[in-house]
């Protein structure tokens, strides 16, 4: 399931998922998960969560690298932390590094196909 938006925050970013029982086992624990290559710039992939970092975002979470997750419970006020991702900061860069390469690929690639 793909997050849909997301809030900055002063060491990261705060995403918010329906309740479903996906993230109860890994309640208030430092995590990693998977970071990917996407068309819209990177992606961090956890627990059947797909976790948008559009290249416009590159700057900001390279420097504010933690992802904090909230499960939403409808008619509830308060909601506990679901799980925080510590982005690898190496691992970040190395990503926004080839997702560059590739773009600026496929823009030379479209120049010689004009």
């Amino acid at each position: 399931m793909k997050v849909t938006s997301c809030y900055k925050v002063n060491n990261g970013i705060i995403v918010i998922v329906p309740d479903g029982g996906i993230l109860k086992t890994v309640r208030n624990t430092r995590l990693t998960a998977n970071l990917v290559i996407t068309g819209y710039g990177l992606a961090l992939l956890y627990q059947g969560y797909e976790i948008p970092i559009p290249e416009e975002m590159f700057d900001y979470i390279a420097e504010h690298n933690v992802v904090t997750v909230y499960e939403q419970k409808e008619g509830e006020y308060v909601h506990p932390v679901a799980a925080t991702i510590e982005i690898n900061k190496n691992l970040l860069a190395e990503g926004t590094t080839i997702y560059k390469y590739e773009r600026a690929r496929e823009v030379q690639d479209a120049q010689f196909n004009v």
